[in-house]
């Protein structure tokens, strides 16, 4: 597990930590050590309220299913609600954004700003979710797919990345680098 890239974007003055990976690569888990729940912006979980709203079952296709419905009425939807949790925090910590153009402005709103990217093995990746989600291979293979083909994940976020995150299987590791965050944030 390591930490690399240009590490001076994480400074004291960064208002918005965007953290993005394919779906069980651990961007929940470094959110969840980083500590900061008054700062964190879950990208999925507005989806997931519509989801329960309209008594539909919560997994991968249902979240997915809103997503495209929701970006293909605005593009930028959410927005208003990550700068809600900056105005009131100072640092906004987005978790999972998948789509290029939501965090293209985000930048452009926001330039002290810094784009961390979550990699782990796809084996690893299809453990955690089987063990987190319940997904079965097919439902993986959709997963991968989806965010290859219709999200951008693949080939526009990830290359968009200041600062990378190896992510292969220690938490105590994991956990380091999440001090090495906030101390570069200086939040501890």
């Amino acid at each position: 597990m390591k930490i690399y890239g240009n590490l001076s974007k994480l400074n004291g003055k960064t208002e918005v930590f965007i953290l993005i990976g394919e779906s069980g690569a651990g961007k929940s888990t470094l959110s969840e050590f980083l500590n900061m729940p008054d700062s964190l912006f879950v990208s999925s979980d507005l989806m997931i309220d519509i989801i329960v709203q309209r008594g539909l079952p919560v997994n991968h296709d249902t979240i997915h299913q809103i997503a495209n419905e929701k970006y293909g009425e605005d593009p930028y939807w959410q927005i208003p609600y990550m700068l809600e949790v900056l105005n009131k925090t100072s640092l906004l910590l987005l978790d999972g954004p998948r789509r290029t153009d939501e965090v293209e402005k985000i930048l452009e709103l926001c330039p002290e700003s810094v784009v961390v990217k979550m990699i782990s093995e796809l084996g690893e990746r299809q453990k955690r979710l089987t063990n987190r989600d319940g997904a079965d291979e097919n439902a993986f293979k959709r997963i991968v797919k989806d965010e290859k083909s219709e999200t951008g994940l693949v080939n526009h976020l990830l290359v968009m990345a200041d600062v990378t995150v190896e992510n292969h299987r220690s938490l105590r590791d994991l956990q380091d680098i999440a001090e090495e965050i906030l101390t570069r944030l200086e939040r501890r």
